[in-house]
């Protein structure tokens, strides 16, 4: 039989609403309401047309009057593909567009929504047909004291293409860690930041000087935090495989600096021998994720001696925080951030 012929004995068999319904006889024959059919010409046979095959199409009101199991139609109302099963109308697939609420603040991107949180929340999809890209950066780790390491960036990750259900998800965006004045440990770590079962780890601290002979190496973290200059210089801290890298090495110089913190995209630099300057932090991750091309997960500097331009990130960022110089207190890492972008239109 033709696909030719096998489509007209289906459209024959669709009733007033445009809907296939079959019903099963005692001898096992089948029939379908609006007219007679077989099955041959709708079921179990190879269907090798190119082109389509026809749904009805109505909103949720325009649903037939008396349904039978296994009626099926796109409702424009929900843009889902919807059957009838069991006594109920169930959403098979949506189809088209996403829809979504919650966050800090909702831009509009061209056709895009881009849901930004600052601070923890809900995230609710109330309909699941695209993907959502999606951006995760925990808190960066605070800068040291004195010659101290760069904190390291907070862990990174993004999902280009995440497939989230119609469901309500619980976002938390980790702080950023309090850079140190001590001459002992490290700086604070960053925290971390949740959501769509993934956890992005803090920021490592970077190492303190302690003026003692006793060595202190940058904290692990998302990113690690750099490593003490000077006289008794230590390791980086180890960054976390997939979300950021390690910390440089402090110089071991008297004019050494700390090593740079860890940033998302490439490891802290080592400490360099120039005690009014500074070593870089990792490089971070760019991302038009938001609408505007912004830089994420830097790592903070790793500071000399006398070199006094430490400063605290920029914020929702998930940077490190700069270490310091003589007897000064390193900068504050950036707090995190999650950032969700969906087509609405």
């Amino acid at each position: 039989m033709s696909t030719a012929t096998r489509l007209t004995k289906l459209a024959e068999g669709l009733d007033s609403n445009g809907v296939l319904s079959a019903e099963k006889g005692g001898t096992g024959a089948t029939t379908f309401s609006g007219g007679a059919s077989t099955p041959s010409a709708v079921s179990d046979q190879a269907n090798t047309s190119t082109g389509y095959f026809d749904l009805p199409v109505g909103t949720t009101g325009q649903r037939p009057a008396s349904p039978g199991e296994g009626n099926f139609r796109i409702n424009s109302t929900t843009s889902a593909l919807e059957v009838y099963y069991l006594g109920f109308w169930t959403t098979i697939k949506s189809l088209g567009l996403s829809l979504a609420t919650g966050g800090t603040s909702i831009a509009t991107d061209g056709n895009y929504k881009v849901h930004t949180f600052t601070t923890g929340g809900n995230f609710v999809v109330s309909q699941s047909a695209s993907a959502f890209e999606v951006l995760l950066v925990a808190g960066g780790g605070g800068g040291a004291n004195d010659v101290g390491g760069g904190g390291g960036a907070g862990g990174l990750i993004y999902q280009s293409a995440l497939e989230l259900p119609v469901a309500t998800y619980v976002i938390g965006v980790g702080a950023g860690g309090a850079g140190s004045g001590s001459t002992s440990g490290t700086a604070s770590n960053g925290l971390n930041t949740t959501g769509f079962s993934l956890t992005a780890i803090g920021g490592g601290g970077g190492a303190n000087y302690t003026g003692s002979g006793s060595v202190v190496t940058g904290a692990t973290g998302g990113s690690g935090g750099g490593g003490v200059g000077y006289t008794w210089p230590s390791n980086g801290g180890a960054g976390t495989s997939g979300q950021g890298f390690l910390g440089g090495n402090g110089a071991g110089t008297t004019a050494g600096t700390g090593g740079g913190g860890g940033g998302a995209t490439g490891a802290g630099a080592n400490g360099i021998s120039n005690n009014a300057g500074f070593a870089a932090g990792g490089a971070g991750f760019t991302s038009l994720i938001s609408g505007t091309s912004t830089v994420y997960a830097t790592g903070g500097k790793g500071g000399g001696d006398n070199w006094t331009g430490a400063t605290s990130s920029t914020p929702n960022t998930g940077n490190g925080g700069d270490g310091q110089g003589l007897y000064g207190s390193g900068g504050d890492g950036a707090g995190g951030i999650v950032i969700i972008r969906y087509r609405f239109q």
